[in-house]
């Protein structure tokens, strides 16, 4: 829950000043404490971030250790965290977790262009971010890895953190 809350204020963060370099913010913001105050911190961070996006120009660009997106970009990395990290949260319990095929698909069509739109959403998603698997394609496993930057900008290669460089 911390991740994600820290996630949410980073990306809300560079986008609001519309950091250009690493600002030096790395490392944990929120520690630990009840379930309501980490529920209270998500989405507080969601809708900041969301207020932040709609108050600047949509071209607008930030930094991210992965590359420089735009708003849409930033808004599916929030999306990202939230629904992976949720999942990550009750893997293992009996809470379901199904979250919408439909907004799924636009984080995939946006962060992931390689993924195959003609599966299920929630399943789709999870092969990308390396935590399922889907028939006929290769597991990404831990070396998956997000193309932030605009679309026109991706080359042809699915991107593999084993071979990211970290920005400064």
């Amino acid at each position: 829950m911390a991740h994600i809350s820290n996630a949410l204020v980073h990306y809300s963060n560079n986008l609001g000043t519309r950091a250009q370099d690493n600002p030096g913010t790395r490392g944990l913001l929120f520690g630990e404490g009840s379930i309501d105050a980490a529920t209270w911190q998500v989405e507080n961070g969601a809708g900041v971030l969301a207020l932040i996006a709609e108050s600047i120009p949509a071209e607008t660009r930030a930094f991210h250790r992965t590359g420089i997106p735009d708003v849409e970009g930033f808004l599916a990395m929030g999306c990202v965290e939230i629904l992976l990290h949720g999942y990550d949260l009750v893997v293992g319990t009996d809470a379901e977790f199904e979250p919408d095929s439909d907004l799924c698909k636009r984080v995939l069509g946006r962060l992931f262009p390689w993924a195959p739109l003609d599966r299920p959403g929630w399943t789709t998603l999870l092969w990308a971010t390396g935590r399922g698997d889907i028939d006929g394609y290769t597991s990404l496993g831990e070396t998956w890895m997000w193309h932030n930057d605009l679309l026109s900008e991706r080359g042809g290669n699915i991107p593999d953190s084993r071979h990211w460089i970290t920005r400064n």
